[in-house]
């Protein structure tokens, strides 16, 4: 199969998140649409700081799926529910490693 070389690639991928719970952690999983950034852009964020790891999440995350509130009641997509999500910390580092792990199989298959 021939390359196909897009102009704005995206993809969606379940992305495993581990909340705290009491003693341990409960695996739950969301969809998220990411985009493809070019890694000099990446780059001017600094995932070392809270902030600098939250505008590359912004950067990379198009839309987020199957995500529920207290209830069970389905949440739609909203520029809150992405603030939301990225202010939690086991989010976000969920979402970086989906991401990380995405990108390089794409290098190791390449």
């Amino acid at each position: 199969m021939a390359f196909k070389l897009q102009k704005n690639p995206e993809f969606t991928h379940k992305v495993s998140i581990p909340v705290p719970i009491d003693g341990g952690h409960r695996d739950e999983v969301l969809k998220c649409r990411f985009r493809v950034v070019p890694a000099e852009t990446l780059a001017l964020h600094d995932v070392m700081t809270a902030e600098g790891t939250e505008s590359y999440l912004r950067a990379i995350c198009v839309r987020f799926e199957d995500v529920v509130d207290e209830n069970g009641q389905p949440i739609e997509h909203s520029d809150q529910l992405t603030e939301q999500l990225i202010a939690l910390p086991f989010v976000r580092l969920a979402l970086v490693r989906a991401y990380t792990a995405a990108m390089a199989k794409g290098r190791l298959g390449n």
